[in-house]
């Protein structure tokens, strides 16, 4: 019978914040429908550490199995680095063994860092005859324990000589289940074949062992103390290292303009500039900065439409030693003063008349007509170079974007690197698919080109979104290489356009999974087609990773670390886990950056200094594992950052701005299956409703296009899970759309004409029969591509948009016609 004060133990003891210890799985499959796999291994009596046991414990199988758990607990703290650990197991003493799920009981143990297996193992006989005493209580019922659902534990042992040899019917994804037959200690370990790789439960095992060996030769060795067998050595690939050091972008630049004076260095539409002529373009502007007493080290920013245009002003910062920041033209004019005013811009140099007004900005056209009298100008120093060559932002876990100053060592190293692994040369064409609003992923492609002699073939938003003229602009201009997200090559793949692939001799991906798509469809058209996948934050200069992709197996490996780079995965202790086991990624050598600019806490958290090391090392936050040659698999993010078509967002970003809204109470954000963002909004207790178009022009205030929701939904309360966070799948069902109420008698004849053009329009796209007013364009088929396709056809047909940007704050037709409506 059941009694309150044992259902109180087990509440208290689980608490309102219980993490559920797991072994971070492989692949990422569907527990639902799994099924278990079975791998066994044995220890012998002969073995020191069995007699050791059997010692210890006498002829006490409940010694026995507080022994073995004891050992699994300690391992399972080392692969994790939790504050707790919690098994579950059987009751002892059940005749018939554990036939039902409520025959359980649980084992949490608290604050494992320092202690010893000595200690561990007095608290599990505490434990367990704390479990026993109070074994009376349901637990697969106070915590809803099912055959699909275990709030409460993920990982069970039990041995067989104590508690039977059935299985716990309830779910888990690893089980230990021993068996001592007094010739040898044998242990069979059940898993979920959707969840983990035979390799992974073979290499489990393999530590099971070595660590039930270890504690049998010294009782006193914590967890702590305890290093993983097999973990790889860091190497750090030193190469050219004393060149790069010395050696200035500048100085690249010119030993290019010098060789290649003629050949052409960028082309855009119809016009294309010399290396020759962008030198000398770039040399007035960067004198007319020195008569404006830019010194060196400051930050100059660049919001150009025209790829020509960037290109002058960043050659042209760079001669004069200060740090160049691209900043999109397309972004909220708050968030511009934001980054301009967080790292210290001295002035902007603009081609954009509408930020002339509105910030200290100058143009940079009329800078170079300022100066024909060049006689007049100041002296370029020589070889002058600054120690920092860009700031980038990027969306930061704390929910604000984050500056950092990339210095020019990490970005010499880089470019080297890169141009002699991709046999990048002057005969090459770079084709520049990215915009200046992909952070840094701009800047690969641009001094990938500029660097190494080629040409950099930039195009604007029609040219990415017309694969017609796309493939007009690859041909004429003898394209060989690009650097995109996978994104866009899987919807050059959709849209039947492979052909555009012809001519190409490497093409490099990054910024999201790799579709087998992607890598069977190549393959076997272009087999000659070199495939990449790149990886790296933009903390750490760009990328620090590569890996040549050959088959659709090893898509999803990043590779091996650059030049003067290391990477190792380390748990939640910064432990360093061997080969095959999932942690954080942590980056170090010259590609690291000193921090956030102005944000030391958050400094202080991610770039952590190396005891064993004896340098700082980044902490991406990303989680994966090394194979056992070295090469890096890439699962996913640990925090709040996804990458959606290639931009990497921040979640609580939007969270943060949807919160500063005094009638929304709470806020959550999940990127949905669909490439979308959802947000999920709790009204303060005080409103009924929220306006859709009053969410939306707030929003539109503060964040870029690609990081405003496709859809608002409205929830009352705010349901947890058993370790306190939002239960979203709850929260999911419990939410009602925040849709616009549309009347078709105040939709005025110009109004309806414009909606049944977009529709047309969207008909054609989307190759759909039936659209309404009302679809979202993303979540009926359409992405960024198609997007920029539908706004040019708008064009075509006689409706105006003067915001390239407007599908994406107006996803529906009727919310685009309000906006088209609302020019005239």
């Amino acid at each position: 019978m059941r009694t309150s004060e044992d259902k109180n133990y087990w509440l208290d003891q689980i608490g309102n914040n219980h993490i559920i210890t797991t072994i971070d799985s492989f692949l990422e499959g569907n527990k639902l429908n799994s099924r278990l796999k079975e791998y066994t291994f044995t220890i012998k009596n002969t073995d020191v550490a069995y007699k050791k046991m059997k010692d210890l414990c006498g002829n006490s199988y409940k010694n026995e199995f507080a022994y073995l758990v004891s050992v699994l607990t300690l391992l399972l703290y080392s692969f994790t680095g939790d504050e707790c650990v919690t098994i579950g197991c059987p009751i002892p003493d059940i005749k018939l063994g554990c036939d039902a799920i409520n025959d359980i009981l649980v084992l949490k143990y608290n604050q494992l860092y320092e202690s010893s297996f000595e200690d561990t193992l007095i608290t599990t006989k505490r434990l367990l005859k704390e479990a026993l005493e109070h074994a009376n209580a349901a637990i697969a019922d106070i915590f809803q324990i099912t055959e699909s659902y275990n709030p409460v534990f993920d990982i069970y042992a039990s041995l067989n000589n104590l508690q039977g040899s059935n299985h716990f019917k309830g779910y888990y994804s690893i089980g230990f289940y021993f068996n001592d037959t007094n010739s040898h200690l044998e242990c069979k370990i059940t898993y979920q074949e959707s969840l983990y790789k035979d390799k992974a439960i073979m290499d489990i095992a393999k530590h099971f062992i070595y660590f039930f060996e270890y504690v049998a030769k010294n009782q006193r060795i914590s967890a702590s103390e305890i290093e993983f067998i097999d973990c790889l050595p860091i190497q750090k690939n030193e190469r050219n290292i004393n060149f790069i050091k010395n050696e200035s972008i500048n100085s690249l630049f010119s030993k290019i303009c010098i060789n290649y004076p003629a050949k052409k260095a960028l082309v855009y539409r119809d016009t294309y500039i010399t290396y020759d002529e962008l030198n000398n373009k770039s040399e007035l502007v960067a004198k007319w900065l020195l008569k404006k007493d830019v010194k060196n080290g400051d930050v100059i920013g660049i919001i150009c439409k025209s790829p020509l245009n960037i290109a002058i002003a960043v050659i042209a910062i760079l001669k004069v030693g200060a740090v160049h920041l691209i900043i999109d033209s397309q972004l909220p004019l708050n968030r511009v003063e934001k980054m301009s005013s967080d790292c210290d811009v001295v002035f902007s140099l603009t081609d954009e008349e509408a930020y002339e007004q509105n910030m200290k900005a100058y143009n940079i056209i009329e800078t170079q007509r300022e100066n024909d009298d060049t006689a007049l100008l100041p002296n370029l120093p020589h070889n002058n170079c600054c120690d920092d060559v860009y700031v980038v932002y990027t969306s930061g876990t704390t929910g604000t974007p984050k500056g950092i100053r990339i210095k020019c060592k990490s970005l010499i190293n880089f470019i080297i690197w890169r141009n002699r692994e991709y046999s990048i040369n002057s005969e090459d064409s770079i084709l520049q698919m990215l915009s200046p609003s992909s952070f840094d992923g701009y800047l690969i492609s641009f001094y990938s080109a500029l660097l190494s002699g080629a040409t950099l073939v930039c195009l604007d938003k029609n040219e990415r979104a017309d694969f017609d003229k796309l493939n007009k602009i690859l041909i004429k201009n003898d394209v060989t290489n690009m650097s995109t997200n996978p994104t866009f090559i899987m919807n050059i793949i959709a849209c039947g356009y492979t052909k555009l692939f012809s001519g190409f001799k490497s093409i490099i991906m990054g910024g999201g999974h790799i579709d087998s798509l992607i890598v069977t469809t190549l393959n076997k058209l272009y087999p000659d087609i070199k495939l990449y996948n790149e990886y790296g934050p933009s903390e750490c200069c760009m990328a620090v990773t590569s890996h040549r992709v050959m088959g659709k197996d090893d898509r999803n490996i990043i590779g091996r670390a650059i030049d003067n780079t290391f990477i190792f995965v380390i748990n939640k202790r910064e432990k360093h886990l061997p080969p095959g086991f999932i942690g954080e990624i942590c980056i170090g050598g010259i590609c690291l950056a000193d921090g956030y600019i102005k944000d030391s806490e958050l400094s202080a958290q991610k770039f952590v200094y190396h005891q064993k090391l004896d340098e700082m090392i980044y902490k991406t936050g990303d989680f994966g594992y090394l194979t056992e040659s070295g090469e890096l698999v890439f699962i996913n993010r640990k925090d709040r950052l996804v990458k959606i078509n290639g931009y990497r967002i921040d979640l609580s970003e939007i969270e943060n701005a949807l919160t500063m809204m005094k009638q929304i109470k709470k806020a959550i954000v999940i990127a949905a299956s669909n490439a979308q963002l959802h947000a999920y909004i709790m009204l303060d207790q005080n409103e009924t409703e929220m306006n859709l178009d009053t969410i939306y022009e707030h929003l539109m205030n503060l964040l870029p296009a690609y990081m405003i929701p496709s859809k608002v939904f409205q929830f009352n309360d705010i349901y947890l899970t058993s370790s306190g966070k939002p239960d979203i799948n709850k929260i999911k069902k419990r939410s009602v759309e925040v849709t616009r109420r549309i009347n078709d008698k105040e939709i005025t004849e110009s109004q309806k004409y414009i909606i049944s053009t977009i529709i047309s329009i969207w008909k054609d796209t989307l190759g759909l029969d039936n659209i309404k007013s009302s679809d979202n364009f993303f979540e009926i088929g359409g992405n960024s591509l198609k997007a920029i396709k539908a706004i040019a056809e708008l064009e075509n047909r006689g409706v105006s948009v003067p915001d390239p940007d407007a599908i994406f704050k107006y996803q529906t037709a009727y919310d685009l016609s309000i906006y088209i409506a609302s020019l005239k």
